[in-house]
């Protein structure tokens, strides 16, 4: 998204005291940054928060005579939670339709029936998505939210796991796109304290 003019960060740093959103998009300028505060390792939920916030700016949900701040507090990638508000339905429908839409639809639907482990589960996403553009994590969330059982959906996606957490690699990305040298000391200083970022002018 960064290459779009689209920021993303992890924000590594939530103020103690506060309660944890999932994600939120804010206005900076003109420019629309999406912020992941959830606390989590598996790259297919904050992938979906992304997707989900990415929904928001791309509906016009974060248009200057709207919003300037626009916080998500939980989303559905967990449980089976359904949206009541329209501009999340619209932002759902968004980030299900980039994360593969029908494709991913009709391919959890096919896993459902049999029995699974975590390890069958795992490995049956794995081979559903074998000759198609779609991610192993989406299809056992997507799976998760049909099947209602999150718990086995939870255990699955740990052996997805890769060595690498998610929010380091987000935040990777943003410090090969971020001009430390433009930013005032402060400015710095207050980007690493939320995202754990070391930054080099």
């Amino acid at each position: 998204m960064w290459s779009h003019g689209l920021p993303v960060v992890h924000v590594t740093g939530w103020p103690d005291g506060l309660r944890r959103p999932d994600a939120m998009c804010v206005r900076v300028g003109q420019r629309p940054v999406t912020m992941v505060v959830r606390k989590e390792q598996a790259p297919a939920r904050l992938a979906y928060l992304v997707a989900h916030e990415l929904g928001h700016v791309m509906s016009g949900h974060l248009q200057a005579a709207n919003n300037a701040v626009l916080v998500d507090e939980a989303l559905p990638v967990d449980d089976q939670r359904t949206f009541s508000d329209d501009d999340e339905i619209e932002a759902d429908a968004f980030a299900m339709t980039v994360l593969g839409g029908d494709l991913l639809l009709s391919t959890c639907r096919s896993l459902l029936g049999p029995r699974y482990s975590e390890l069958t589960l795992a490995v049956a996403a794995l081979r559903a998505c074998r000759d198609k553009p779609l991610d192993a994590g989406q299809v056992i969330l997507g799976w998760g939210r049909l099947s209602e059982d999150w718990q086995l959906t939870n255990m699955a996606l740990k052996y997805l796991m890769t060595t690498q957490s998610a929010p380091v690699v987000i935040n990777d990305v943003a410090k090969a796109h971020i001009d430390a040298s433009a930013l005032s000391a402060d400015g710095r200083d207050h980007l690493a304290r939320l995202t754990a970022m070391e930054l080099v002018s």
